[in-house]
Formats: structure tokens, sequence, C-alpha cells
């Protein structure tokens, strides 16, 4: 499975308002909801806080992946924030963090669920990457970004 395959349009945010990171969450859950298949946004946003209690998602590089699997959800969604000025999410790294990217799920893809994780780490490990997703002029700018990347 691809991250094309799960990001809409809809559901990328080129102005995440520079926040606290609660806030931050319940911005892209919001978003996530767009796409239709979050029946739940209070249920996500408890599950996501509550993996958020275990270990920050800021995974340093300005970049933090909340995630969690939850009830309420078909099958997989991705959101995707951007923040020019950065939020303070309690990094590993202790910098702010510019790209968020929401994953939920159905506890029974948690297979899918890891690898688009792992999957979202890889891509996002390269500077020139991160760095053209944060000068996107829109949506579909980023969403074709991360398409000539998965064919590669």
């Amino acid at each position: 499975m691809n991250l094309s395959d799960i990001l809409h349009v809809e559901c990328i945010s080129l102005d995440v308002p520079p926040s606290d990171k609660q806030d931050v969450i319940q911005h892209m859950v919001e978003l996530a909801a767009k796409s239709g298949k979050v029946s739940s946004t209070e249920c996500l946003l408890e599950s996501v806080m509550s993996r958020e209690k275990i270990q920050t998602t800021g995974i340093g590089h300005g970049m933090a992946i909340p995630h969690a699997a939850a009830e309420g959800i078909k099958g997989l969604v991705l959101s995707l924030g951007v923040s020019k000025e950065g939020v303070d999410y309690a990094s590993l790294d202790g910098k702010p963090v510019h790209l968020i990217f929401l994953l939920a799920g159905e506890p029974r893809l948690q297979t899918s669920f890891l690898s688009i994780l792992s999957k979202i780490s890889r891509f996002f490990k390269r500077e020139e990457f991160r760095r053209q997703i944060l000068d996107a002029a829109d949506g579909q700018a980023i969403l074709s970004f991360i398409q000539s990347r998965e064919d590669n």
C-alpha cells in the first residue's frame, strides 16, 4: 500500500496553526475526518492522545507522526499538516515540528498500519524531500511529490 492510496488532498493542511500539541493533534484528527472514514473524532482523538502519553510521536527532523488504531475507522486514514512556524511538540530532539502526519486505522489492519508508519519515516528522513513538502504550493503538489517518490 502506498501513502498516496490513503492520503487525499482534502486531508492536507498547509497552514497548521502554531499551537500546542493537543490543539495540533485535534486539528489533524479533524483533517483525517474529511476523508469520510472517521465515525467519531472524539474516539480517535482519545486514542491518539493515549498513544502520545506512552511516548511522544515527535520523531525529530521537524516531524511528528501521531497515530492510533481505533474503533470507528474504516480502513486506514492519513492526514498531513504543515506548520511553517513550527509547533512545540515535545519532540525527541527538542526541536519544533513542521510536518505532522496523523495515521489512524481500524485495529484489524495492524500490519498495514506498521508498513505505512515505516514508509513515512523512510520517505521523509531525507531533508530535501521534507523541504519540497514544506515549500509546496498546495496539497495537490504534495501528493505529486509523494507519488513521484513512490514510483521510484
